[in-house]
């Protein structure tokens, strides 16, 4: 299986890259330059490759407990909104901000809530200046159009896959790249993602992706842009202005 680094720098982002499709990278930063780590993370240099590509870097925690997520590993709003914060001034102060990058989160294993309906979190991040955020949940809808959606549904954005299927991986590639058509035809929005790029052959892995696989789903966004339905952007595009 190939490293963090490895999936990302080698085979995730170059793919990606060579069709146009610029990357966002959800950032651990106190993880970042760890070369004793067996899964060798990326370096800060890494990722001003990335954002030199036409990529971003936002914010993911939480720092200190990055197997964890900020409700887990924290008992109140303000230490959650604290570590975001952290995280968010470390991509800054590593050359790595771009326009409305710290606007922008990665909700740590998708956790945004203590509860069902409490929004008491969502309102504390907004009051920092953060309007759009990537859960990990997928969207119960073949088609979203983010712009519709609310200030609490926006930080909190759905995605259309990748979440590695087993046995049933190849029917999961051709739903996520039917319903990339769907979000084309209705000229919609879908968020995608990826955590390691796996070579042909290479040993299964819940969080990967086998490169062939990565090349399906990113041709079909590329005939997408070429048809005119798609344009591709940063999570940071989608970012609104606190109110």
């Amino acid at each position: 299986m190939s490293s963090l680094r490895e999936s990302a720098i080698n085979i995730i982002v170059p793919i990606l890259a060579a069709r146009g499709i610029p990357v966002t990278l959800g950032a651990i930063g106190t993880l970042f330059g760890n070369r004793v780590d067996p899964a060798n993370y990326l370096s800060w240099s890494d990722c001003r490759q990335i954002v030199a590509a036409g990529g971003q870097v936002i914010a993911h925690g939480p720092l200190a407990s990055p197997a964890s997520n900020l409700i887990a590993a924290f008992s109140t709003n303000a230490d959650r909104v604290a570590d975001m914060n952290r995280s968010r001034d470390l991509i800054a102060a590593n050359g790595c901000a771009t326009p409305n990058f710290d606007k922008a989160y990665t909700w740590p294993q998708g956790q945004f809530q203590s509860a069902t309906e409490d929004m008491t979190l969502l309102d504390a991040v907004r009051s920092e200046g953060y309007t759009v955020g990537r859960s990990a949940s997928g969207s119960a809808f073949a088609v979203n159009e983010f712009s519709a959606a609310s200030k609490y549904q926006r930080l909190a954005l759905p995605i259309i896959g990748h979440t590695y299927a087993g046995a049933g991986e190849a029917a999961n590639i051709t739903a996520i790249n039917t319903q990339i058509g769907s979000i084309g035809a209705a000229r919609g929005d879908g968020i995608l993602m990826f955590h390691i790029g796996l070579a042909v052959g290479a040993g299964s892995n819940a969080l990967g992706i086998y490169v062939n696989n990565l090349i399906q789903i990113a041709d079909a966004l590329v005939a997408e842009r070429t048809a005119g339905r798609l344009q591709f952007g940063v999570l940071g595009d989608l970012a609104e202005p606190s109110d």
